[in-house]
C-alpha cells in the first residue's frame, strides 16, 4: 500500500515518512529501496552529526542552505521522531505516519516539520496508517502479549485523561455521535482506503475521545 501511494497517489512529491522504531525505519527503507527506482534516506537518533545533516539538506535543500557538496537530492526520507523536532523540512508538504505514536502531540510535531514559515506550499498533508484486522487475531493468540498491551493502553488512557480533563467541554459540542457510531466512523475511514489510511486532525481525535468519554464512560 505504501509503495502504491508513493508511486501513484503522490508521485514525484517529497514525502517524510515517520515511525517510532529505528527497526521499522530500517525495514521500510530497505523495502522501499527494493521496490522504488530511487534512493530513500533514513534518519534516526543514532546517526552521527554529519550523516544527519546530509539527510536533512538532501531532503530539504531550500530550507537548509542548499545541497551538501557532491550529493543529490532525496524525495523520500524515513525517520523516527528524532526528525520531528527543531528541523526545517518545509521543502516537502506530505507527512506519512506509518504508525501512530502513543503521544498524540508527536503528530503535531511531525506535521510541524513541513508546515512552517517560509514554505512555498499552500497545503500540508498528513496521512495516518492503521494496523490491519489480522493483528487482532495475532494478539489474541498470545495472552502474555495481550496482557502487556492492555496494561500499556490503560496507562496511556490515564495520561490522556489528565490531558483532556474530566470536566472540560468538547471542542465540537454540537457533535455527539454514539460510541458505536464513532467506532464505525473510524474503522470505515480506514476500510474505505484498503484498511490502511485515514486522516484526522489532532483536534478531531481529541474531540472524539472526549465524546466517547462522556457518552459511554465504561467503554472509554
Amino acid at each position: 500500500r505504501l509503495v502504491y501511494q508513493l508511486t501513484k497517489e503522490i508521485k514525484n512529491e517529497k514525502v517524510l515518512i515517520f515511525t517510532e522504531s529505528k527497526v521499522t525505519a530500517e525495514y521500510l527503507q530497505k523495502q522501499l529501496n527494493l521496490h522504488l527506482k530511487e534512493e530513500v534516506g533514513i534518519a534516526y537518533g543514532q546517526l552521527n552529526a554529519t550523516d544527519y545533516e546530509n539527510v536533512k539538506k538532501r531532503f530539504s535543500p531550500k530550507s537548509n542552505n542548499g545541497l551538501p557538496k557532491g550529493k543529490s537530492a532525496l524525495r523520500l526520507v524515513v525517520a523516527t521522531d528524532t526528525f520531528s523536532e527543531g528541523v526545517n523540512l518545509q521543502d516537502a508538504n506530505h507527512v506519512i505516519n506509518y504508525d501512530i505514536p502513543w503521544n498524540p502531540i508527536r503528530i503535531i510535531q511531525r506535521v510541524g516539520r513541513i508546515n512552517r514559515v517560509g514554505s512555498e506550499h499552500d497545503t500540508a498533508y498528513s496521512y495516518n496508517y492503521f494496523p490491519s484486522d489480522e493483528i487482532d487475531s495475532h494478539i489474541g493468540s498470545n495472552s502474555e502479549l495481550a496482557e502487556t498491551l492492555k496494561k500499556r493502553v490503560s496507562r496511556r488512557i490515564e495520561e490522556f485523561q489528565k490531558i483532556i480533563g474530566d470536566d472540560t467541554k468538547h471542542l465540537s459540542p454540537e457533535e455527539s455521535p454514539e460510541p458505536k457510531k464513532l467506532f464505525e466512523i473510524v474503522t470505515k475511514s480506514a476500510d474505505d482506503l484498503e484498511g490502511s489510511i485515514s486522516r484526522f486532525s489532532f483536534s478531531e481525535l481529541v474531540s472524539m475521545l472526549r465524546q466517547l468519554r462522556d457518552k459511554d464512560p465504561d467503554y472509554y
